[in-house]
C-alpha cells in the first residue's frame, strides 16, 4: 500500500467516516469499528479494498435519491486502521479513536470482566 492511499484513506473517513467502540449483537464483548457510507460505489469499493472489508448496498429509503453503499471493519483490523490513522485525523475524529481504542484496550486486558462472555471463553 502506498503512502498516498493511507492519506487518501484519512481523508475519506474523515469526511464520510466513522468511528466508534460498538457492542456486538451476540453478547460478546464490544469491539472498535470504522466506517462509511456514500452513494458513490467506486469510492467505497476503494476504501473497502484498503480497510479489507465489503462492501454492502443499503436498501433505498424513500427520502433517498441514489442508492447508499457501505463498508466497515470491526476488530483488531479496525484497531489497527484507527492507530495507522490517528496521527493524521482531525481533532473531532482523533478524540473518537482515543477513546475507542481506549475502550477496545480495557476490553482486552480483562476480557471476561461480563458474565455474557463466560460462553464464549472456552471457544476461543
Amino acid at each position: 500500500m502506498k503512502t498516498s492511499d493511507v492519506y487518501w484513506l484519512a481523508g475519506m473517513l474523515e469526511g464520510e467516516g466513522t468511528f466508534g467502540f460498538y457492542p456486538r449483537g451476540d453478547g460478546r464483548s464490544p469491539c472498535p469499528r470504522v466506517s462509511m457510507a456514500t452513494t458513490d460505489e467506486d469510492v467505497c469499493v476503494r476504501v473497502a479494498d484498503l480497510l479489507g472489508g465489503r462492501v454492502y448496498r443499503r436498501k433505498k429509503l424513500k427520502h433517498e435519491q441514489k442508492p447508499v453503499f457501505n463498508t466497515s471493519v470491526g476488530g483488531s483490523r479496525a484497531a489497527g486502521w484507527m492507530m495507522t490513522l490517528l496521527p493524521i485525523l482531525g481533532l473531532r475524529r482523533r478524540a473518537k479513536v482515543v477513546d475507542s481504542l481506549r475502550g477496545w484496550r480495557a476490553v482486552r486486558a480483562c476480557p471476561n470482566r461480563s458474565p455474557r462472555n463466560w460462553a464464549h471463553k472456552e471457544a476461543a
